[in-house]
């Protein structure tokens, strides 16, 4: 009489292989119950340890904004020299957080309006390299590099940080005003063409802003002056007084 073969389910095998397994694991944890026990402890402490960290970062950056607050109100105040030495701290004791990065932006603002303007280009571009994914702060950064560069008498520096404001950032608040400052330059260099193209940028890309009508008078005022502000510009190129 030949013998029946019982067919087995897979549901039951994976069933047996589970509790092959769950066996196998509790003689284990038997027999090495200290190293269990240790390898536990240490997960523990590790995920007390990373929500400590947590919320201790967390009370930092709030503190640190709290201050930074309160030195940006001094700052506004007009209070330049008491602001960055309260931003300085900030930088110093909040390492790490968005306040210190924030605050060396603000330094470099204060900087600025107090006629540093080498110290204002290095911590603006320090501000940069930290990476702050706020456009518009960025764009702000750059449009100081090129007021401090107005103020060091580097004009063509300063169209360099404008152009990457109307180039990298056109959707910030700032590069209306950046294009503006361009065209002022371009209009010290006699250089009209591009002082034109600068203001026309501002009327056709940013028609709501304020800037715009500032642009349209600008640029009106310059072609009835665009041959013989040509000309002069021609004549520097010859002189090799425009770069």
């Amino acid at each position: 009489m030949p013998v029946k073969r019982l067919k087995v389910k897979r549901s039951e095998i994976k069933r047996d292989k589970f509790i092959d397994l769950t066996t196998q694991l509790l003689r284990d944890a038997k027999l090495n119950w200290r190293k269990y026990f240790i390898i536990l402890s240490v997960i523990v402490l590790v995920i007390v340890g990373s929500v400590y960290l947590l919320n201790s970062f967390k009370k930092r950056s709030q503190d640190g904004l709290a201050q930074l607050s309160e030195a940006t109100d001094i700052m506004f105040a007009g209070n330049y020299s008491e602001s960055i030495e309260l931003l300085n701290s900030i930088k110093s004791n909040y390492f790490g957080t968005g306040a210190a990065k924030k605050a060396v932006y603000y330094i470099a603002v204060a900087q600025l309006n107090t006629g540093n303007f080498e110290d204002a280009i290095v911590n603006y571009r320090q501000f940069l390299k930290s990476k702050i994914g706020i456009e518009d702060l960025k764009a702000a950064a750059y449009v100081g590099i090129g007021r401090a560069y107005e103020g060091k008498q580097i004009p063509d520096s300063s169209i360099i940080a404008y152009e990457i404001v109307a180039n990298k950032y056109p959707n910030s608040v700032y590069a209306p005003e950046a294009l503006i400052s361009m065209g002022r330059l371009y209009e010290l260099k006699y250089d009209v063409n591009k002082a034109v193209d600068s203001y026309e940028k501002v009327i056709y890309l940013y028609p709501e802003s304020d800037y715009a009508k500032q642009a349209v008078f600008y640029k009106n005022m310059l072609e009835g002056a665009l041959d013989p502000l040509s000309q002069i510009h021609n004549e520097k190129k010859k002189n090799e007084e425009v770069k």
